[in-house]
């Protein structure tokens, strides 16, 4: 397989000093093992503290210096109040009650998401596979190479995207995005339709994009993750709820102990 071509974006330093580890371990070192070449591309909002009253983050200090454990092959830090102007936000009704924060910090993370997608841009000839990875998640089970290679081969021409199965919120979960270049580019720039769903969903706005505008071919992924939280606070997710991550780590060779 050519060069994979990996994305981290959002407030990327909130939680890495807590993740990075697991980050090193099921993604980076799983592709050197294969012997696969990758690029890593970075885009963060230069903030000082992570702020999320929902998740219990109250003005947590954060350091955006490290970014740079994530040995980049290329990383770019914005103001984070230049992001907040492009989108009047204000005009759509505040669901979450919370002043808007909620709804801040979901256009925080999928703008990012754009900006970081024309990093990559001049290369994309070179890349067959593009993991868009959170940087706030803690990885449990390694990156499944093998099987997404599998079932990529044949699907060139085809949009094909990799989506967990243990969560979705009536849609699909927004947590990652793994699949190949025509599976993954209108996803990456999602906010450019997030006015439809501004007072729904990340998962709803996810799934639209999927079906709807792209017609992906839909692939399971055997991985599991848990979010982790500026306060180290690792959040319960949807695995955890009915043993669905038994079949999973079995399915990847890990040992059930998540």
């Amino acid at each position: 397989m050519p060069k994979v071509c990996i994305c981290f974006y959002g407030l990327v330093h909130r939680s890495l000093p807590h993740t990075i580890d697991s980050i090193e371990q099921n993604i980076f070192n799983v592709l050197k093992e294969n012997n696969i070449e990758y690029d890593t591309y970075v885009h963060t909002w230069d903030a000082s503290y992570a702020h999320s009253p929902r998740s219990d983050e109250i003005e947590i200090p954060i350091d955006p210096s490290c970014c740079s454990l994530l040995h980049a092959s290329e990383l770019v830090k914005e103001p984070y109040d230049d992001m907040i102007k492009l989108v009047n936000y204000k005009r759509y009704n505040d669901v979450w009650r919370d002043k808007y924060v909620t709804i801040v910090n979901w256009l925080n993370e999928i703008q990012s998401i754009k900006k970081v997608t024309t990093l990559w841009q001049p290369k994309k000839d070179e890349y067959t596979l593009y993991l868009y990875l959170r940087p706030d998640l803690k990885y449990h089970t390694p990156l499944p190479i093998k099987y997404l290679q599998e079932h990529l081969q044949g699907n060139v021409d085809k949009p094909v995207f990799f989506k967990t199965d243990w969560a979705g919120s009536g849609g699909i979960l927004d947590y990652t995005g793994i699949g190949n270049y025509k599976g993954i580019i209108k996803w990456a720039n999602r906010i450019d339709t997030w006015s439809k769903f501004a007072t729904e969903n990340a998962e709803k706005h996810v799934q639209w994009v999927l079906k709807d505008q792209t017609r992906c071919r839909l692939v399971s992924l055997p991985m599991l993750f848990s979010r982790v939280r500026s306060n180290k606070k690792i959040e319960k997710e949807g695995w955890q709820f009915h043993g669905s991550h038994l079949q999973i780590c079995k399915s990847v060779g890990c040992p059930a102990n998540c």
